[in-house]
């Protein structure tokens, strides 16, 4: 196939939208959709490049083609990770290469977290999109020869494909969004404007040229999408995202204006799609690192203009050097098969060893403080595992079924850091716990009373539990609450409130950590009082209730036991009580087993 400058325009463009995204330029909420484009455009190119030869050969070129420059950022984010990063940020780095490595990002990302979530330290974010056209060119070899000769099935594939997509989408937007088999009909909308294309001509084909860019462009910038979302038309890939591979292939078919390619733009977008590949792969690393704050997570965008301009720099340098040293002149270096085949136990040896290297450089007194995000359990019902072998439940046990009273545990993430604590006190007094997958019960019209009080019944629950965080200033949530609590009473449910705890204005561990290394660091301090004056409303809300509505309890009784200061670590092993601000580690909800005891047996 002959060079095609809208090819490279259009990868120009799309790159462009995912860095700006990354770098949370205002106007570029949707960037992400650049991703789309690219998988458009992947699929177009496969189609056209992919001969009748033998598999391996087409897998051997794909390999050639990314693998060298992919390899080579993984182990250089290693490297320079390794000298500045604290431990507990380097080894989530550590398992995102190792996944890299195995071309699965995409899956580690998905057993994670959400793409859009930031709570969690991830540098190589951006190549879940990588794996996802590793894994899509697998499949390349064996469906394209099928799907060429159909026009039918090349249909039928796309539409059943998508429609998964959609299914998949309403229930986990997380799993539609990483999972390469419900991608598959965004790179075969490539292939199809390649082998099917319309019949456009003259006058018409360049209409239809402006009319799509403009679209598409329109569509990126003022169409809002909500990606994590189950909506089907706002969430993500759903509905906006088929619009956007549909105009991308009626661009790839129409072909940009030949005065476009040629003007200094054009030329300039040009450039920059030849260097999409590296910019693609090098900036997200960058601008991680750069805008690097210990336990402050995934941190995108950019403080002042000066830090702008330096993770533009510096991307611009390490795109220049990755497409200029590892793409074209040492590309036929890398096709040595022992050079070739020796890059992923390199990927994997790079990630080790500066793992060890990196652990090397903390003192252990503080490693468990470090460490204290591990001390959680961040999956409300066993991850996507559980999403997967039981896709329309709402509702899972916390222990061993078949106790004599059926306890649900109602409440935001807050509740999800002490359900554990909670269900294995429950086990010893032969009660079994149930939760919520959803993390936004009661305060969603759809997930609110009325779908309580319903699985309620459906499940038999005896009693239910609630504990969320400070939020009884929400009218909304209150009446929602009044609503639930009534409606259990009117049915012989009994009902149980567990108050917020308190909370730091601050991240705990981080703070436990400057105190370590800063011997004139402030402590932190939580008094009582202050914790009362915070949770003020819920106060309010609690005398409120009638007298034979639930009956309260407070954990900050626990958690300030000399009715003074609350604790936020165990002073023997430096634990941390929280692993951020306001949600209490495994260790800290351990603090709460008496007061659970007392719920259980009061039910």
């Amino acid at each position: 196939m002959h060079h095609r400058i809208d090819i490279q325009i259009i990868r120009g463009i799309a790159v462009i939208l995912v860095v700006l995204f990354h770098l949370e330029i205002p106007g570029f909420s949707n960037g992400y959709l650049g991703v789309d484009i690219f998988f458009v455009l992947s699929g177009f190119l496969m189609a056209m490049l992919y001969d009748r030869g033998t598999k391996s050969d087409f897998l051997l070129r794909r390999l050639d083609r990314l693998l060298p420059a992919f390899a080579v950022t993984i182990m250089t984010s290693c490297i320079v990770g390794s000298l500045f990063l604290l431990p507990f940020e380097f080894n989530a780095l550590k398992e995102q290469s190792l996944a890299s490595a195995f071309f699965i990002p995409n899956v580690h990302f998905w057993l994670q977290n959400s793409y859009f979530d930031k709570t969690a330290f991830k540098p190589l974010l951006n190549l879940w999109s990588l794996g996802v056209e590793f894994q899509f060119y697998l499949l390349v070899p064996f469906i394209y020869p099928l799907l060429r000769r159909s026009k039918l099935l090349l249909a039928i594939t796309i539409g059943v494909t998508f429609i998964t997509c959609l299914i998949i989408q309403t229930k986990s937007a997380q799993t539609a969004f990483y999972w390469m088999p419900l991608r598959i009909w965004e790179f075969l909308i490539g292939a199809w404007v390649a082998w099917h294309p319309l019949s456009l001509s003259g006058s018409k084909k360049s209409i239809a040229a402006y009319v799509a860019s403009v679209a598409l462009m329109i569509l990126i910038w003022l169409v809002p999408v909500a990606p994590s979302s189950q909506h089907l038309v706002m969430g993500h890939p759903g509905l906006i995202a088929l619009l956007t591979c549909c105009l991308t292939a009626l661009v790839l078919h129409t072909r940009l204006p030949t005065s476009f390619e040629n003007s200094w733009p054009g030329l300039l977008l040009e450039r920059l799609g030849d260097y999409s590949y590296s910019i693609y792969l090098v900036h997200f690393p960058i601008i991680i690192f750069v805008n690097y704050r210990i336990y402050e997570g995934t941190r995108m965008g950019f403080d002042g203009i000066q830090q702008l301009l330096a993770i533009l720099l510096l991307t611009a340098i390490a795109a220049y050097l990755s497409y200029n040293l590892v793409e074209r002149k040492s590309a036929n270096n890398f096709r040595r098969p022992l050079v070739r085949f020796g890059l992923v136990p390199a990927m994997l040896f790079a990630a080790v060893i500066s793992g060890t290297l990196n652990e090397n450089r903390v003192d252990g007194a503080y490693k468990q403080t470090l460490y204290a995000w591990k001390d959680t359990d961040s999956f409300r019902c066993g991850g996507i595992p559980f999403r997967l072998m039981n896709p329309n439940a709402d509702i899972c046990a916390l222990n061993k079924e078949g106790g004599q009273i059926r306890v649900l545990l109602i409440g935001d993430s807050h509740a999800n850091s002490i359900k554990q604590a909670f269900a294995n006190v429950a086990s010893e007094h032969q009660a079994t716990t149930y939760f919520y997958h959803d993390n936004l019960m009661l305060l969603t019209p759809e997930l609110g009373a009325h779908k309580i009080l319903e699985d309620i019944e459906l499940f038999k629950i005896d009693a239910i539990v609630l504990h969320f965080s400070n939020r009884y200033d929400d009218k909304n949530f209150v009446r929602s609450m009044r609503e639930l609590l009534n409606g259990a009473s009117k049915i012989g449910v009994s009902s149980k409130l567990i108050a917020p705890i308190p909370y730091y204005q601050t991240h705990v561990p981080k703070a436990i950590y400057k105190n370590q290394v800063d011997d004139g660091a402030k402590l932190l301090e939580k008094k009582l009082l202050v914790h009362r004056e915070q949770t003020i409303d819920f106060g309010h809300f609690a005398v409120s209730l009638d007298t034979n509505l639930p009956s309260t309890y407070d954990p900050a009784v626990a958690i300030c036991p000399d009715g003074n200061i609350c604790e936020y670590m165990d002073k023997r092993s430096k634990t941390p009580y929280y692993y951020d601000n306001g949600h209490l580690t495994l260790t800290g909800a351990e603090l709460l087993i008496p007061t659970f005891h007392q719920i259980i047996s009061a039910i």
